[in-house]
Formats: C-alpha cells, sequence, structure tokens
C-alpha cells in the first residue's frame, strides 16, 4: 500500500466514458470535469456556458469536513479555449478541539485544448490539453491561502475501445504556506467504463509528492458513477480513500453539470 505514496511523478486523470475523439459539438453529450480528481482536455464548446458544483464529505480519524459548492464555471473564449471561474465550496469542519466554517478561495485560470486525438482507438495520437489556473485569497480567515497560488495541469485523454478509455495529467503547483514557498507534483490514472449510453464508471488512483510542505508522498484510490440524464444534464456519484499508511482519509460526494 505504499507505493502509491511513493510516486514523486504520478500520472493522472479520470475517465467516466470512452472518451471523445473529435471536438465537441453543442448536440454531443456534456463532458464535465467532475467527479474526478483532475480534468478533461475537452472544452466547452463555443456559444455555451457549463456550469459544475456538488457537495464532499471527507473525513481522517475524528476530524471530518463537509464542502458544499464545488462550483466551477466553463466558458468559451474560442473554438479550443474556455475560461474557468472556480468559486469553490463553504466548507464545514469538526475535529475534537472544535468546529469552524467557511468560504474557501476563489479561482481563476483557463483550458486550451491542444490535440484533438487520432479518430480510432490507440495510445498513439491521445487527446491534450493545458488547463494554467490560480487560487486567489478571498475566502475566510481560516481557510484562505497567504498569496496566489498559481498551478498548470497537462490533461491526456485515449480511447481504447467502443466503452472504454485510458487517462492521465500531470499537475505542477508552486505554493506557499507559513511563509515558505514549495513546489507540489501531483497526478493519477485512471480507467473508465461506459456501462451504457447513460450510465459511466471509472477507478483511479491519484497521488501527491507533498501535501504540506514537509508532508510525505501521499496516495488515494477512488471511483464512481455518472448518469447522463439528458445531453445538457449530468449527476454523479464518488468514493474514495487514502492508501498511504501515514494516513486514513476517506471521501465521498455528489454532483452535477448543467449547461444551456
Amino acid at each position: 500500500m505504499r507505493l502509491v505514496a511513493a510516486w514523486t511523478l504520478p500520472l493522472a486523470f479520470v475517465a467516466l466514458g470512452p472518451m471523445p475523439l473529435a471536438a465537441q459539438g453543442p448536440s454531443d453529450p456534456i463532458v464535465t470535469d467532475r467527479p474526478d480528481f483532475t480534468e478533461s482536455p475537452e472544452t466547452v464548446h463555443p456559444g455555451l456556458i457549463q456550469v459544475e458544483g456538488g457537495y464532499t464529505f471527507s473525513g481522517t480519524g475524528r476530524e471530518h469536513r463537509h464542502a458544499v459548492g464545488e462550483i466551477l464555471v466553463r466558458a468559451p473564449a474560442a473554438e479550443r479555449l474556455e475560461l474557468r471561474i472556480g468559486i469553490n465550496s463553504y466548507v464545514f469542519t469538526g475535529a475534537p478541539g472544535g468546529e469552524g466554517s467557511g468560504l474557501e478561495d476563489a479561482s481563476l485560470g483557463f483550458k486550451v485544448k491542444l490535440l484533438e486525438g487520432a479518430e480510432q482507438a490507440g495510445l498513439v495520437h491521445p487527446a491534450a490539453a493545458l488547463i494554467v489556473a490560480a487560487s486567489v485569497p478571498t475566502g475566510g480567515s481560516a481557510y484562505r491561502g497567504e498569496t496566489v497560488q498559481p498551478e498548470a495541469k497537462l490533461a491526456f485523454g485515449w480511447s481504447l475501445a467502443e466503452r472504454a478509455s485510458l487517462a492521465s495529467n500531470l499537475n505542477f503547483a508552486a505554493l506557499r504556506e507559513d511563509g515558505d514557498h514549495f513546489v507540489r507534483l501531483a497526478g493519477s490514472i485512471s480507467f473508465g467504463y461506459a456501462l451504457s449510453e447513460r450510465v459511466g464508471s471509472y477507478l483511479e488512483a491519484f497521488g501527491f509528492d507533498r501535501e504540506e510542505d514537509t508532508g510525505p508522498a501521499t496516495g488515494y484510490l477512488n471511483g464512481g458513477l455518472t448518469l447522463l440524464v439528458s445531453p445538457h444534464h449530468q449527476i454523479d456519484v464518488r468514493a474514495g480513500a487514502a492508501v498511504s499508511s501515514e494516513r486514513t482519509d476517506y471521501f465521498f460526494g455528489v454532483g452535477a453539470g448543467v449547461r444551456w
């Protein structure tokens, strides 16, 4: 179980069904950046607006956390470019030493699609996108970062077969904590399978080389389901837990995505 925790630069991404190989059109089913740890290489089609959000409960021993919101607004700026506004969540935390609540920091960024991917299934020519974003210290005092915290992600996706897909993502973040600057690398690897035309599933492993400035490497396993209610509406559920001996974290959540 310590293998995932030992990663220093893991691969990452979640695939909820077969990866689209061509640019998304306005009539194609919605592709969300949730409930996964990382993001899809697909961008929102021009003329559409997409909003995603949800709720997550997480715990570590006698400590627990509720996050309500997880709001991400995605607005196209060009054929392969979208602007992203993360309103994020209002959180409630509880521990033997007391309770707390407050709004998390907002974030601003963009996603640009670099490659459409091959027309046939295979691992040679992936779909690819670059995501650049930064959190802005706008949250409550207990949940606010010390400064702007930038992050960059490379997202890749491959279609393996009609119903199966594989994807990965590499993440780089420049963070500041207690006055010290440090770099955090993260990522995961995931297999997705469409159970039907409307129901998707995934299994994912993701990890960090550190979660805090002086913390150890950590790894997690999670999985989930998505239901396509209509081409423009999706709901999801997920659950996961740490696989590192240093942590006993667990989490589960629900959410939705809508576009118009």
